[in-house]
């Protein structure tokens, strides 16, 4: 039995915990937009958004160091691999994805327009070639090392 490599793991959580932290502050915006009373420093919707953003981009810095961590400590694994697209589907997929919905809510937003289905069939469309998109990768990556290219 091989060992699983801490450092790189805990950088994967890092990404895993960077995307559930966004869709936490992403439906804390979805309450406040609905007139909710929230608690906490974060009181405006504008706040919630910008940090529900702010965590996608630190779940990429996570994503882009772990896997370097894993190759540099020569500790790569398959439970790392699978760990990793669980962490990118949940950052890069269901956090964006529920952030285009939450921003849909706000009357300042070009896609307020569109009507409830179209929007959830908006953030679902996200979500899904996110998940093929990753499924893809893992398997190019079992074949030979990383993929070159992308769709």
């Amino acid at each position: 039995m091989r060992k699983v490599s801490i450092l790189p793991s805990l950088f994967t959580l890092g990404n895993l915990l960077s995307g559930l932290g966004s869709i936490w502050y992403a439906a804390k915006a979805l309450a406040l937009v609905q007139g909710a009373e929230v608690t906490g420093r974060v009181t405006s919707w504008e706040e919630a958004m910008k940090i529900a953003a702010w965590l996608i981009f630190l779940g990429m810095l996570f994503d882009a160091l772990d896997g370097r961590i894993a190759r540099m400590t020569d500790s790569t694994s398959q439970f790392g691999k699978e760990l990793d697209s669980i962490a990118d589907f949940a950052t890069f997929g269901i956090a964006p994805a529920f952030l285009i919905e939450v921003f849909s809510f706000n009357d300042k937003a070009i896609l307020y327009v569109i009507h409830d289905r179209g929007r959830m069939l908006l953030s679902a469309a996200y979500a899904v070639f996110a998940a093929l998109r990753l499924a893809r990768y893992n398997v190019q990556a079992s074949r030979k090392g990383l993929p070159t290219r992308t769709f």
